[in-house]
């Protein structure tokens, strides 16, 4: 089917024969006067006069003395206008959000001719009401009437005295802008076309116009047409489909029902459009698990497309109705389609370098001051130091990572500025926060740096595009700021204005519309058609927007003033996606099926509107994964000769990953654990830990009884009462914070100075660990004497039978270990939530048994080799101390198994802990038995290898 501007360029040069000096063609944007354009050079073989052509928004302009002025300017002068008639001392910054709502009512108010002091009425009684109001329908003036009625029945409640407060203000502000505007030659675009549209001297020359392809109208425009049409200058060609104009209670014929009565078309212009009567397009809806997996759809389906012999990529369009897939959606585009077009705007705070920014400027904020130096946040200094604009401007990438990894070993929380030695990092990493002149300055200078970075990487090139206009925003802002004075509480203020500036900056993709296939949102198709579409993040709450756009006009009053509401927005949405249906042949719908918290995963309205109402048959279909999931109990990974030769090499200890009581522990409750982190050395990403959890500080409270048990490295070690008495009576505790101190810096900041200062959480944590040591060292006092084990860190061999292999070599790392009384105590500091109790020592084994019996495996293991090695056996006693337990007083440390607690190890018991233990490294050593998963699905739960085995 011929297209709606293909069929009005035919139209025109038959009916003025291709001599348009006289005429004048409104549109309602620039690229559809494009489109006209070329298809008028189709109905000519030689040079002809194009008509002019102009948009709606270039006739109000050219009418009218007044400019358009920028949206930062007319929020300033706004907030002028605002302080000035309420006396308000508000900043800037907090203005900024809500002053552009008020902006927005302005206009509208202004598009719409609404009599601003009626809306505006200092309304005091309902009396005073009905004097104000006039000249709307009574049902327009019930709606009125009943919304104010509410409001003044209910004046004591401090949300509506503060409504009308500010409404009360609102007209006076709204004339003291305007005036303000008006005086310096300035104007938003309702203040404009208003102005225009209550010129009585408006003149349009000696002009034929034509109006093609509008949809919604407002009052301005209409009143404007309405006087030309009186003058008989004026003519109107609509893009509509019988289908929903022939419908009165459909929302897509909303406004072209009117217009058509308002400014019918010439009698001999006939659009054969009827979607229900053609049957066309071929229609199928897609539900996808996510944004990517449409693009990858997308993908496969202009690769099929294109194989096809009618495909006409000019004629192709990609819809987006989420504009943050933009960018995936580049990268999907097969290649072999050639060029491209993408014609929609994207928004800068999605982009990297935006992020980049928001990272700088909270890099700033956030400097933490102290005695010695002043420090950044890691998570700033990470997240900019693996920028890709940075990497690339410093083009040290090894020096870089070395530097970060640095940062990690060390567990910098907080970074000195000192450790930033090069020129680059330097200009980075300094204080640019005492004025907004030197923060502006700092972010102009290494904005400016990164864009004259050279480089033929499209992603590269793309992010410098964002900072350009990140840029020009900021030196807008820093020239405003100083020639109005605008004050800031503090630097804060400033950085938030500025957030929230680019927040708002929306970069417009233009390339060449006549040129491949287009991308554009739904917006930009006003009025194109195209044959073959795909229209993706169909989903209700983005298509149509669910949220109603901000206003201080309350939603009843907007419909009783006649201001657009959201049926309003509603109607404007359904036409975007109906007309895209007239005149294709194929079109591919999809949506996002994916729920979260918040609910989502619902399909737009317009989908169930067509899956109801659409004559013809749509193909509903799911887009399932194409990785299939496969069932739990049938992945496993064989033990060939290579990973056999591992598994042997880990045994005897000749591998960088020796076993040890949590390996083992890992194979009994998931063998497949065991592989990827014993086998395979998986481990997670390393990164800054911010607080200390449970392992953490265990580790650290364990070090520091180390460190105070062992202040001279000899075995044994012997501890008396007097000794920890005198250590309890020390003033401040300085030689156990000494020794507290010693362990933090090696344990959580894993190096061996104790020049450190600890921040927030980690101070409480500090305080904590003491106190325990305190209550752990009372203990003790009540058990001294006793001699402490000096070397709790060994490798021990263990001999096993019926396997390949003599013995094993089990690496163990036991907290503590004393002596008295004859009796060995074997003991491991416990954090978290795990049980002394055992039901029996064939159940420590057992692979559907879950992680609380971990602890009792282990103490059990780790005692058992000591007793070998030491020839202990009749007088050793395995204990888990627990730390929540040590505030109690609580000096009992036994476990359980069989219900009986151990006070010593004897040979029964080792006997059958040692014949489980031979069977579970039998089967570790058996080759014709694969990893496994574990049939207990709770073991998953904090597993870190759980998304690579659902995958």
């Amino acid at each position: 089917m011929e297209a709606f501007l293909k069929y009005c360029a035919r139209f025109l040069s038959e009916k003025y024969n291709n001599d348009f000096e006289t005429v004048k063609l409104v549109f309602p944007n620039n690229r559809s006067i494009l489109y006209f354009n070329k298809y008028l050079t189709e109905f000519t073989n030689k040079p002809i006069w194009a008509p002019q052509c102009i948009t709606i928004s270039k006739l109000f302009t050219d009418k009218t003395k007044l400019k358009p002025c920028e949206d930062l300017l007319l929020v300033f002068n706004l907030y002028k206008s605002y302080t000035k008639i309420t006396g308000s001392n508000e900043s800037f910054d907090s203005f900024f959000l809500w002053g552009k709502t008020l902006l927005s009512d302005f206009d509208d108010i202004d598009k719409y001719m609404i009599p601003a002091k009626d809306l505006f009425s200092n309304v005091k009684d309902l009396k005073e009401l009905d004097n104000e109001i006039g000249g709307y329908s009574k049902e327009d003036e019930e709606i009125i009437r009943k919304f104010w009625k509410n409001i003044i029945d209910s004046r004591d409640s401090i949300e509506k005295q503060s409504f009308v407060k500010l409404w009360e203000n609102l007209y006076e502000i709204y004339l003291d802008f305007k005036n303000t505007l008006k005086n310096e030659g300035w104007a938003y675009q309702g203040m404009l076309y208003r102005s225009v549209s209550e010129n009585p001297d408006l003149k349009f020359g000696n002009y034929n116009y034509w109006f093609i392809g509008f949809n919604a109208l407002n009052k301005c425009e209409k009143t404007v047409m309405k006087k030309m049409q009186t003058l008989s200058i004026a003519n109107f060609l609509w893009d509509y489909d019988e289908y929903f104009t022939g419908n009165n209670f459909h929302e897509a014929g909303l406004f072209l029902r009117e217009n058509l009565k308002l400014f019918p078309p010439p009698s001999n212009f006939v659009i054969n459009s009827n979607m229900k009567k053609n049957g066309k397009p071929e229609i199928e809806c897609v539900s996808a698990v996510s944004g990517i997996s449409q693009t990858k759809y997308m993908s496969q389906l202009l690769s099929k497309w294109s194989k096809e012999p009618n495909f006409n990529a000019e004629r192709t369009a990609i819809v987006l109705a989420d504009e943050s897939l933009l960018i995936p959606v580049m990268y999907a585009i097969p290649h072999n389609l050639g060029t491209y077009n993408v014609s929609m705007g994207y928004p800068v705070k999605l982009s990297s370098a935006a992020s980049l920014l928001r990272n700088l400027l909270q890099l700033q904020q956030q400097i933490k001051s102290t005695k010695n130096s002043n420090r950044f946040y890691h998570k700033q200094v990470n997240y900019i130091l693996n920028n890709s604009l940075v990497r690339l401007w410093i083009n040290k990438d090894k020096d870089l990572d070395n530097l970060i990894t640095n940062f990690i070993n060390q567990n910098m929380v907080y970074i000195s500025i000192d450790e930033f030695k090069t020129e680059k990092l330097k200009q980075i990493f300094r204080i640019s926060n005492s004025s907004f002149a030197e923060l502006t300055a700092y972010l102009e200078l290494i904005i400016q740096n990164f864009m004259l970075i050279e480089t033929d990487d499209n992603l590269i090139y793309r992010e410098q595009q964002f900072l350009y206009h990140i840029y020009q925003h900021i030196i807008r802002i820093h020239d405003l700021v100083e020639k109005h004075n605008i004050p800031f509480e503090d630097i804060k203020s400033y950085s938030k204005l500025v957030e929230q500036i680019i927040n708002t900056i929306t970069i417009p993709y233009e390339g060449e519309p006549l040129e491949g296939m287009q991308v554009v949102g739904f917006m930009e198709t006003r009025p194109l058609d195209f044959d073959r579409i795909i229209m993706l993040s169909l989903n209700e709450g983005i298509f149509p927007k669910k949220t109603v756009a901000p206003s201080f006009i309350p939603q009843n009053l907007r419909i009783g003033f006649g201001l657009p509401s959201q049926e309003y927005r509603d109607a404007i949405f359904a036409y975007y996606f109906y007309r895209l249906l007239q005149r294709s042949s194929k079109l591919s719908i999809l949506f996002n099926s994916a729920t979260n918290d918040l609910g989502g995963g619902e399909p737009s309205r317009f989908i169930t509107q067509l899956k109801y109402e659409w004559p013809f048959n749509i193909d509903f279909r799911n887009l399932k994964r194409s990785a299939h999931l496969k069932p739990v109990e049938d992945y496993s990974i064989p033990k060939t000769d290579e990973i056999y030769k591992q598994i042997l090499n880990v045994c005897i200890g000749n591998s960088k990953r020796k076993l040890s009581a949590s390996s083992l522990n890992q194979y009994i409750k998931c063998p497949m654990m065991f592989y990827f982190s014993t086998l395979l050395d998986y481990r997670e990403t390393d990164e800054v830990e911010e607080d200390i959890d449970q392992r953490v500080f265990g580790s650290i409270f364990h070090e520091a009884m180390q460190i105070f048990y062992n202040p001279v490295h000899q075995k044994p070690n012997n501890i008396t009462a007097k000794y920890l008495q005198t250590v309890l009576n020390e003033k401040q505790h300085e030689s156990l914070r000494r020794v507290l101190k010693k362990a933090f810096a090696k344990v959580y900041l894993k190096t061996e100075e104790e020049k450190f200062e600890l921040f927030g959480k980690n101070i409480l944590d500090f305080e904590i660990i003491l106190k325990l040591m305190l209550k752990m060292i009372e203990i003790d006092l009540n058990y001294a004497p006793f001699t402490i084990w000096h070397e709790t860190k060994d490798f021990y061999k263990l001999k096993i039978s019926n396997t390949k292999i003599n013995e094993i070599v089990i690496k163990a790392y036991i907290d503590r270990i004393d002596f008295k009384n004859n009796i060995y105590r074997i003991l491991d500091y416990k954090t978290g939530s795990v049980k002394n109790k055992a039901k029996n020592i064939d159940y420590l084994f057992n692979h559907e048994r879950d992680s609380e019996a971990d602890a009792v495996f282990q103490i059990m293991l780790y005692t058992i080799l000591f007793a070998e090695k030491n020839n202990c056996i009749s007088n050793s006693m395995p204990g888990l101390v627990f730390l929540k337990d040590v505030l109690k007083d609580n000096d009992k440390y036994n476990i359980e198994i069989d219900k009986q607690e151990i006070n010593y190890i004897d040979y029964d018991l080792i006997t059958r802990f040692k014949k489980n233990l031979n069977e579970l490294i039998s089967e570790i050593l058996d080759k014709s038995i694969p990893f496994s998963q574990t049939q207990n699905l709770k073991n998953c739960e904090y597993c870190d290898y759980r998304t690579i085995c659902k995958e």
